[in-house]
């Protein structure tokens, strides 16, 4: 593929012999994704997200569909050409080795035939999302593309196994049909396809019982043709897939959302499109997109097809959950708590895939604040430390010139969120206790030591670091909360306590890494951890009205949030009366059911709420006096969690206002609030 294309698809084929009873091995790596063909059969799919000092190749078992005699082995690569949250764009290649029975017998070279597959769109294709990059468009009604020897390429890169268990491709998920009924389409958007189905207008053919998919379901429409609505019955994640007979040539536009509060599926919100075309050719029609999992509770489909009969079997996913140990269990008395721990530990699920990910839905980004969440909650829930290894390697190769992580890993942004980076070492100290996993720590030590270091770069004479400016390089966020969510202001020497509470906790995460592996610098970072906590109480408490305020600006303290009263109890600032003062504040305050953005001006006396993304660190604080506090912990919980639970909700949502938080772009299924864990 020629990097000026982005978005193209290319199919490799090989033809090759086999015996019956041989174990037949797959060995490849590319750039950027791959799906795997033996005899026409789907096989297997999915290049973990790497960088190429650290690309990834995968080992398949391909052998059940393979036959006695002549096989052809197809690998249909694409090549994104743009930068994601979860993809660092690199020069397109494959690279592949066949194995029967341990022995070599094909490999990549100019014996394998590949084509442009224009079968697959490649220009004015809509983004799912800017974090997740290309929908598709596929016509099934053009030939496969003529096939001509491969060409060889250079392409740098040092192979390594995959880190982590492939995922599992299950069978298709049970979908019970909702309703279905003729539409009229909308107007068209060339820009967003999701357009024409939310202004299309739906009607409704009342279905008793309703159809359950996989099964057999005739429908008929008329104007634009005719839609059918499904649910999966929980929130979900998985490879799309289809079959259903048409009698002509038909457009089938496919969307998918996580509710229908707008008595449709949202397939289109601030500029995302979450939505497909595939055009089907006269007859039966089976197919499964590859390339990306699609997060969802609900499908709607559109058939294009006037008043002409379509047969439907099934419409929905093939789940890709990642093989967890879901032996573990919490039952207590209290049937609401119970079904909230159940609850988390599908939100947790559904939230881990090829890595961490703040939301299946909406951006499938690895976070390093969201996954902190996720990996302390996952040590509790399955026992699982592989899994948080290969994230935490994603966030060390991503550390750039500045010292700081992308946004998100691995991508390449210049903007990032200096606070999530204070977390790493954090996060690295919490798997070193929980996986005794010394060779690894050893082994990202020098990224750990890079990042603290940009921190104390920062430290000014006053012993707290400086606040990164709020600009194209950082996004001084620490929480969705007026005066915390990274606003812009033109102060330079502005000190906060968040970012210092967070750095003051990395300090001591070091302390700890590096006593254990018996490196020279844990005492130089116990001694950071203990400055910075002395500089905090100096500058940061008022003890007139007995509270940490979140900033310094030109001398003056600003800003009241539970946020600071937390951080500060947790990273060991808060001692004796203050911390009594501290998490009596926390206790009489209602946290977690705000709206993401309160009305309440940053310069307010009233204190800022948390909200679900850091109400773990009020729940951590609480708990430092669990004779006091704990029966409030559990209330809390049973009111925030419960609250989701009681409209509804199969996984816990990204923030109290659900799918309207962020102008109708709220996730309702979010890694960091499976707090109750």
């Amino acid at each position: 593929a020629d990097k000026s294309e982005p978005n193209q698809y290319v199919l490799f084929s090989l033809p090759f012999k086999a015996s019956e009873g041989e174990k037949l091995t797959l060995s490849l790596s590319v750039d950027s994704q791959y799906a795997v063909y033996l005899n026409g059969e789907f096989l297997d799919w999915g290049q973990w997200g790497d960088f190429p000092e650290y690309k990834t190749y995968d080992e398949l078992d391909i052998s059940r569909a393979a036959k006695d005699g002549d096989n052809r082995l197809d690998i249909l690569c694409t090549w994104y050409g743009i930068d994601t949250f979860s993809y660092r764009v690199e020069p397109a290649g494959l690279i592949f080795s066949l194995y029967s029975d341990g022995k070599l017998i094909a490999s990549s070279g100019s014996e394998v035939l590949c084509g442009a597959d224009s079968r697959w769109k490649r220009e004015g294709v809509s983004y799912v999302t800017g974090q997740i990059g290309w929908s598709f468009v596929y016509d099934s009604t053009l030939p496969p593309p003529e096939m001509s020897a491969a060409r060889e390429i250079e392409k740098a890169a040092t192979l390594v196994p995959r880190p982590i268990k492939k995922l599992m491709l299950t069978p298709e998920k049970k979908a019970v049909v909702l309703c279905r009924g003729p539409f009229i389409a909308g107007k068209a958007n060339p820009r967003n396809m999701a357009d024409e189905l939310m202004s299309a207008y739906l009607g409704y053919e009342c279905i008793i019982p309703r159809p359950v998919l996989p099964g057999k379901m005739i429908c008929r429409g008329r104007d634009s043709g005719v839609y059918v609505t499904a649910d999966l019955g929980e929130q979900s994640a998985g490879l799309l897939s289809l079959d259903f007979t048409v009698k002509s040539k038909t457009k089938v536009m496919i969307t998918w959302g996580e509710h229908l509060d707008d008595c449709r599926v949202r397939s289109s919100v601030g500029g995302r499109c979450f939505a497909a075309e595939y055009m089907a050719h006269e007859g039966d029609n089976r197919f499964i997109w590859p390339i990306r999992r699609l997060g969802l509770r609900y499908m709607q489909v559109f058939f294009f097809s006037g008043e002409e009969e379509v047969e439907v079997r099934y419409l929905g996913i093939k789940e890709t959950d990642y093989p967890l140990d879901m032996s573990g269990k919490f039952i207590c008395s209290d049937n609401l708590h119970n079904r909230i721990a159940e609850v988390s530990k599908r939100t947790l699920l559904m939230c881990m895939h090829e890595h961490y990910e703040d939301s299946p839905w909406r951006e499938q980004a690895l976070y390093n604040m969201d996954s902190r969440n996720q990996m302390l909650f996952g040590y509790y829930a399955f026992g699982e430390t592989d899994f948080v290894r290969g994230s935490l390697k994603l966030f060390a190769l991503g550390v750039r010139e500045d010292g700081l992580i992308d946004i998100c890993a691995p991508s390449r942004f210049v903007r990032t969120i200096p606070s999530f980076n204070a977390i790493f070492p954090l996060q690295s100290a919490e798997y070193l206790r929980h996986s005794r996993d010394k060779a690894f720590l050893s082994e990202i030590l020098p990224a750990l030591k890079r990042v603290c270091a940009t921190f104390e770069a920062r430290i000014g004479e006053n012993g707290l670091v400086r606040k990164f400016e709020d600009d194209s390089r950082y996004w001084d966020f620490f929480e969705w909360m007026t005066g915390l969510s990274g606003e812009s202001r033109p102060d330079k020497e502005v000190y906060a306590l968040p970012l210092n509470a967070f750095f003051s906790m990395a300090a001591d995460g070091m302390a700890y890494i590096c006593r254990e592996l018996g490196d020279s610098d844990a005492d130089k970072f116990a001694a950071l951890h203990e400055s910075i906590n002395t500089a905090i109480n100096r500058v940061f408490w008022d003890d007139a009205k007995k509270e940490y305020f979140t900033y310094l600006r030109d001398g003056r303290l600003e800003h009241k949030a539970e946020l600071s009263q937390a951080l500060a109890v947790c990273c060991g600032v808060a001692k004796g009366d203050r911390l009594e003062s501290c998490l009596s504040i926390l206790s009489r305050t209602v946290g977690g059911v705000e709206s993401g953005l309160s009305p309440v001006p940053p310069d307010s006396e009233e204190m800022h709420p948390l909200t679900i993304s850091h109400i773990v660190y009020k729940y951590e604080a609480l708990m430092r006096r669990p004779e006091k506090y704990a029966k409030q912990v559990f209330a809390d919980i049973a009111r925030v969690f419960g609250y989701m639970l009681y409209r509804n909700a199969t996984t816990f949502w990204e923030t109290i206002d659900g799918g309207y938080a962020f102008g109708d772009a709220g996730s309702l299924c979010h890694g960091w609030s499976a707090v109750p864990v």
